[in-house]
């Protein structure tokens, strides 16, 4: 299969995902609403119920189970029993990459802000019913804040790359992976820090005061450091997602060329 681009395929790889993932998905659901609704009940019982209780579990669903769906999402490429299968797919690994993309970003993204909209209503009726008293709804324009939605979509991203790439393990070998990631930015950070301020760090060594010369420490090193900000946010927010599909793309279209697809 070349790299061709049909949308027809596109949607019938996204409905076969769908159609194969459903059931996990309903007994999450299911299991995160029942959890939700008897908290809500014993909060609504209390003297001082809290006015928003979805939060953490919102926040909960897209940046812990978002990462483990994401590590999940090529599953068969590398199961012995399956993997046959999803390459013979007649469709393009462009296709097959963008399928489990928009699958763990845009569909998931939806499906979470739709569960928790009906969850709330559905909570507040039942709280209102048995307890007597009802809790506050979701409301989903708190949750529509720009910047939370690009973490999200570089978590995933991460983790959307780990799934193809490790054949095993997916979710922890990608959390070794981020970890020793961030031990070595760390270092690096701690090299260049050393680099351009060393002056500034020998005086704090040897007055053992660093809040004496902080403003000037920043006044005078303002420029860079906003320099450092930025071009690490763009780096972080635009170049790495697509460096990572890009990625996921090349090894997707890797394993399906070795089989003579």
């Amino acid at each position: 299969m070349n790299e061709s681009f049909s949308m027809e395929r596109l949607t019938w790889l996204l409905r076969a995902d769908l159609v194969a993932r459903y059931r996990t998905v309903l007994i999450i659901a299911v299991t995160v609403a029942v959890l939700v609704i008897v908290q809500g009940m014993l909060l609504s019982a209390s003297p001082n119920p809290p006015e928003n209780i979805y939060a953490p579990w919102f926040l909960g669903m897209l940046f812990i189970w978002g990462p483990i769906a994401a590590s999940q999402s090529f599953r068969e490429l590398h199961d012995k029993s399956q993997n046959e299968a999803y390459l013979l797919l007649p469709a393009s690994a462009l296709e097959k990459t963008l399928a489990r993309l928009l699958l763990i970003t845009v569909v998931f993204g939806l499906f979470v802000l739709l569960f928790f909209l009906v969850l709330g209503w559905l909570n507040a009726v039942l709280n209102f019913l048995i307890m007597g008293r009802s809790v506050a709804t979701f409301s989903p324009p708190e949750f529509m804040g720009t910047t939370l939605w690009l973490h999200v979509i570089v978590v995933q991203s991460v983790f959307f790359l780990g799934a193809a790439w490790f054949r095993k393990a997916h979710f922890v070998k990608t959390n070794f992976a981020i970890t020793l990631g961030l031990l070595a930015l760390i270092l690096l950070a701690g090299l260049m820090v050393r680099v351009l301020f060393g002056g500034h760090l020998s005086a704090f060594m040897m007055t053992g005061d660093l809040s004496l010369d902080q403003g000037r420490f920043l006044e005078a090193n303002r420029g860079l450091l906003e320099f450092l900000g930025w071009i690490g946010r763009p780096v972080y927010f635009a170049v790495l997602p697509p460096f990572c599909w890009w990625v996921v793309w090349l090894r997707v279209k890797e394993t399906q060329v070795s089989y003579g697809v």
